[in-house]
Order: structure tokens, then C-alpha cells, then sequence
């Protein structure tokens, strides 16, 4: 099971490095410079894809930990740690915040996952996910060109919606939500001013055909309600007195 994991992470991670894939990391890159100023603490953990340090670049929390399935994987960027996605080995409510650049797509352990994330982050912790939209302009490119154009799709198939639903069903708020468009390597779009024109006139009228999709949700915190008392539930009420009782006559 881990070997198919691996397998996935291996092919994604080549592709990442393609031509289409570095624009759309440029992408997420910008689009997480402005969602990171807002994440404060001290740690934060990502799920997988540590060869890639530039997603948090820009990120002010100072400790950063890289989760892989092997030692071999983790950068010197970050603090190695190996673990499976499903039993996270960190205590409840010590994170600040929690990273997945395409790991729900990749992970064969899909609740699992979610539910440890929810274990670790803080109250008010910070989730953000990365993931490809699948019905992207690149499906598009995959049918003008009959199938020839690759996919850049190597896991599960889930969709803003989708990601959404699984992540509310544990509590989480969505805060911010976004499509990245980025253009497909077609050969009417490989002038780079004529592809610019393109991808933001494709954001501005159809953003939901991006190539991906990023999400930043908060961890729900759980408020006490106190145990209202029985004499403030409802209005009170005065027993009625009558006049004879208590009107007073001069002639007594």
C-alpha cells in the first residue's frame, strides 16, 4: 500500500516539475504569500511533497516540520519526521497549523487523514489545502488533443465541493476558498503574453475551470454553553391581587 502511495507522490512530483506544473506552483505560491500572513505560532506541518519548499516561503511560523513516508524524501528545509498520514505522531492540540499541497489526492487514507488533522491543530488552527480542480481547462486540452495531452491527475479525483463537504463534516470553517488558473501547454498557448491574457481572462469569467484549487479553513472551536436557571427561562409572574384587599377606606 505504501509502495502504490509512494508510486503516485513519485509520478505527481515529476510532473510538478514540468513546465505546467512550475506555473501552477507559481500560482499557489502567490496566491499563499497573502493567506500565510495571517497564520501566527509556532508550528506548522506539512503532509507530503517536501521537494518542494516554496509553498511556505513565505510562512511567519518559524518551525516547520516535513512529514514523508521515507527519511530519503524530507528536505533540509525542514525538521524530518516519518509517519503514516492516518496516525500522525504529534499530541492532541499542538499544531498550529497544518499544510496538505495535494496530499488528500495522493493518500489512500482519505478520512483518516482529516480526522488526525482535526486531532493535532489547535482550537482555532489553521487548515490549508491544496488539490487539482478535475474539471479543469486541462480536461479540455485533453480533448482537443484526443487524449494526448498528460494528466496531470495521478490520485483521487475530488473537487472544491467535495473537499468541502469531507472537511465540514469535522468541524471545520471554511474562511477563504480559490480557483488557480493556469493555462494548459497547447500550442496556440505557448506565447507567454497571449497565455497571461488568456489565464486572467479565464479567472475573471470562468474561475471554476482552473487547473486548481486552494482552501484555508479553520478548526471549530468547541464553547461552553452554561446551564441556564429555571427562574430566567421565562418571563416571572406576579400573582394577581384584587382592589378589595388592598384598598384602604377613610371611615375605618
Amino acid at each position: 500500500m505504501d509502495k502504490q502511495i509512494k508510486t503516485k507522490q513519485e509520478l505527481f512530483t515529476s510532473w510538478l516539475l514540468s513546465s505546467p506544473g512550475r506555473r501552477l506552483r507559481k500560482a499557489q505560491c502567490a496566491l499563499l504569500e497573502s493567506w500565510l500572513q495571517g497564520c501566527y505560532g509556532y508550528h506548522i506541518c506539512q503532509l507530503g511533497l517536501t521537494e518542494f519548499d516554496d509553498w511556505l516561503a513565505h510562512c511567519r511560523i518559524g518551525h516547520q516540520i516535513g512529514l514523508e513516508l521515507r527519511l530519503s524524501e524530507v528536505t533540509k528545509y525542514f525538521s524530518p519526521l516519518v509517519a503514516q498520514h492516518k496516525a500522525l505522531p504529534f499530541a492532541d492540540e499542538s499544531v498550529d497549523c497544518v499544510f496538505m499541497p495535494h496530499t488528500l489526492e495522493l493518500t489512500e487514507h482519505l478520512e483518516a487523514t482529516i480526522d488526525e488533522a482535526w486531532r493535532i491543530l489547535i482550537p482555532n488552527g489553521k487548515l490549508i489545502v491544496l488539490g487539482l480542480n478535475p474539471h479543469g481547462w486541462w480536461q479540455v486540452a485533453r480533448f482537443l488533443t484526443l487524449g494526448r495531452y498528460p494528466s496531470p491527475l495521478k490520485g483521487r479525483a475530488l473537487s472544491k465541493n467535495c473537499c468541502y463537504r469531507e472537511l465540514n463534516l469535522l468541524r471545520f470553517t471554511p474562511m477563504k476558498s480559490a480557483y488557480i488558473s493556469v493555462w494548459p501547454e497547447l500550442p496556440f498557448a505557448r506565447f507567454p503574453s497571449l497565455r497571461e491574457k488568456a489565464e486572467s481572462l479565464c479567472q475573471q469569467c470562468f474561475p471554476s475551470l482552473g487547473m486548481g484549487f486552494a482552501l484555508l479553513l479553520e478548526k471549530r472551536a468547541s464553547t461552553l454553553t452554561p446551564i441556564r436557571p429555571t427562574w430566567a427561562v421565562g418571563p416571572a409572574r406576579v400573582r394577581e391581587i384584587g382592589v378589595s384587599e388592598t384598598m384602604r377606606y377613610d371611615d375605618e
